[in-house]
């Protein structure tokens, strides 16, 4: 089993668990349980001077053990609360991530530099365009711009600020494709201002997810032969 199937069941499984444990039939059938083992408990205790005083403690232990379980119940909810948060935070901080207008000024350097067909068929910028770039002011303004957003982006994302998933799914096929075409200008960048951090979030994010798509394309490939092989049609027909 590959990691990426690893992780995908795993995260099925956690997303399941939660929606389980945080369901109101869930915590209703927990009562109930408690509830039942409380009463059998408590009629079991043997007549006598502590009967009482037993008794007592058994119906004490059942509401311990119900309080113990709404703290994680509500342990739960502010996981959860979080989790959406992180969502919400995308669209709060992120949800113009890149404007028209820096598209514009891009566009334009693009065509001053000769790169434009890189950007349509995503492919790397030279070292010699990146140099071009870099010693070029107005440009490395736009080009540096451009990729600062993607690198606190990618910074928030990485830390967790966002929802790994969800910027994926909404910024996955971007966040790539930037990064192939203009990783020589970071690496160029790198070596002249002599600092190896530049763009490293950004790096480590595409990479990730670049590995991400391969093993999701390699899935979907295999399943169609699988459908092919078994004569089966395509929901999609």
């Amino acid at each position: 089993m590959s990691w990426y199937t690893f992780v995908g069941w795993y995260a099925v499984a956690k997303q399941l668990a939660w929606k389980l444990i945080s369901s109101h039939l869930f915590f209703a059938a927990v009562l109930l349980i408690v509830g039942f083992f409380t009463y059998e408990a408590y009629k079991m205790v043997p007549e006598g001077d502590t009967q009482l005083a037993t008794r007592a403690s058994v119906i004490q232990a059942g509401g311990v053990v119900i309080g113990l379980f709404s703290i994680v119940l509500a342990a739960i909810q502010v996981r959860v609360n979080a989790n959406w948060n992180k969502v919400l935070s995308y669209h709060n901080h992120f949800g113009q991530l890149i404007t028209t207008e820096v598209l514009d000024r891009l566009e334009a350097t693009a065509d001053a530099k000769g790169f434009k067909d890189n950007l349509q068929k995503r492919t790397a910028i030279s070292l010699e365009v990146s140099q071009a770039i870099f010693e070029d002011g107005k440009h490395d303004r736009v080009l540096s711009c451009y990729l600062d957003e993607f690198e606190e982006f990618c910074g928030a994302v990485n830390l967790g600020a966002v929802d790994m998933d969800y910027a994926y799914r909404l910024e996955g096929t971007r966040v790539v494709k930037v990064w192939e075409v203009f990783h020589n200008y970071a690496v160029y960048c790198r070596k002249k201002l002599d600092c190896p951090t530049i763009y490293k979030q950004l790096e480590h994010l595409a990479d990730a997810w670049a590995a991400r798509m391969k093993f999701e394309k390699q899935q979907r490939e295999k399943a169609e032969r699988k459908g092919a092989r078994t004569g089966a049609i395509s929901p999609l027909l």
